[in-house]
């Protein structure tokens, strides 16, 4: 039996985890939004028996929290406001990363790959400590023998060079590569040469799909005057129902609506926010990776890669900037791709060692 490679990426927005491999060799990627509920035990199921959530529960700190694709409807926010810097050491991300943990199908993993967003880099090795080890995960016993941590652009960057010839990747390992991974609160970017980083040029901000969602929510509220709007319906416009925004039983145009489409009368326009916002953050790359001249081609992954390709094309007109095919878990899938490189690697290292 080969070495067990899995991947867990924990993002402020959504987290993936490869559950398991495929015959062929693929992973299997389950994606669920970073809600963390916790378990009240004074409140009463009240399903009746007739379905279950699909969550697991993981216990944290002495209190038990549901995470999984249905642990919005065990709360009553889905709120990533709480979220910074300090995000690995919160009882919500131990919770996501127990939970996500908790799908995979093998209790004995030889190597984890996890990721963090770039600014977040100096605790990669306090994240390993948290994910090296035996857990008691939902009545099941986990044991991790080997962390790499990566950051989390550099997954998608690994996962476009998986699906490279080897003529394409040689060429692609002498190219100047900019990754760029717009997540919930951050926006990252890693210029590289092939799969050698430059420092320098990397980056992020906190110029994220929630700082486009905050401007939003302010005026949808305005436009409709009907109270508080959850930024959560006003996300699901752009991913969830395409281009619609669902909102008190109606369905309009988004992100631009005439009077004519809707019975309501509604009228808005809310591109002009949408560009503002996502170029100040592209703006923010800019003067750290500069005209890019001597860029090859930008890579582009993320839940709200299409929110920010516009503006990144406007940037750099004469550039191409690739869309990665499955950009929402091309992170994750890419982490377990290069993890099992890196395995290799390790393993023939500390072979040559012992003879």
């Amino acid at each position: 039996m080969g070495s067990i490679v899995r991947a867990v990426e924990v993002g402020f927005g959504n987290t993936a985890v490869i559950t398991g491999v495929r015959d062929d060799g693929s992973p299997r990627v389950l994606c669920f939004p970073s809600t963390v509920a916790k378990v009240d035990r004074n409140k009463s199921d009240l399903s009746a028996g007739l379905s279950s959530r699909n969550t697991k529960r993981v216990v944290v700190n002495n209190s038990e929290y549901e995470v999984g694709p249905e642990a919005h409807l065990a709360t009553s926010s889905t709120s990533v406001s709480n979220r910074n810097a300090e995000y690995i050491y919160s009882t919500d991300y131990q919770a996501l990363l127990q939970g996500a943990m908790s799908y995979i199908d093998e209790d004995v993993i030889d190597l984890m790959v996890v990721g963090l967003p770039v600014n977040n880099w100096s605790k990669a090795e306090d994240l390993k400590k948290l994910v090296i080890g035996t857990h008691e995960i939902d009545g099941r016993k986990m044991t991790v023998k080997r962390c790499w941590c990566i950051p989390q652009p550099l997954g998608g960057l690994l996962y476009h060079g998986a699906r490279l010839t080897k003529d394409e990747f040689n060429e692609l390992s002498q190219s100047n590569v900019v990754s760029v991974d717009p997540g919930m609160l951050t926006f990252d970017w890693l210029v590289s040469r092939g799969l050698k980083l430059n420092n320098a040029r990397s980056g992020a901000v906190d110029l994220g799909m929630s700082n486009v969602l905050k401007r939003l929510s302010e005026e949808v509220e305005a436009v409709f005057r009907i109270g508080r709007i959850p930024v959560e319906l006003i996300d699901s416009a752009f991913w969830r129902h395409k281009n619609k925004l669902k909102l008190a039983g109606r369905t309009y145009p988004f992100p631009v609506c005439k009077k004519d489409d809707t019975e309501a009368g509604i009228e808005f326009d809310f591109s002009p926010i949408i560009e503002r916002e996502t170029e100040s953050a592209v703006t923010e790359m800019v003067n750290h990776v500069g005209s890019g001249a001597d860029v090859e081609l930008f890579i582009l992954m993320g839940g709200a890669a299409e929110v920010f390709k516009g503006a990144i094309q406007r940037a750099y007109p004469n550039h191409k900037i690739l869309l990665l095919e499955n950009h929402l878990t091309a992170v994750c899938e890419g982490m377990f791709f290069g993890g099992i490189q890196y395995l290799k690697q390790v393993l023939a290292a500390e072979a040559k060692v012992s003879t």
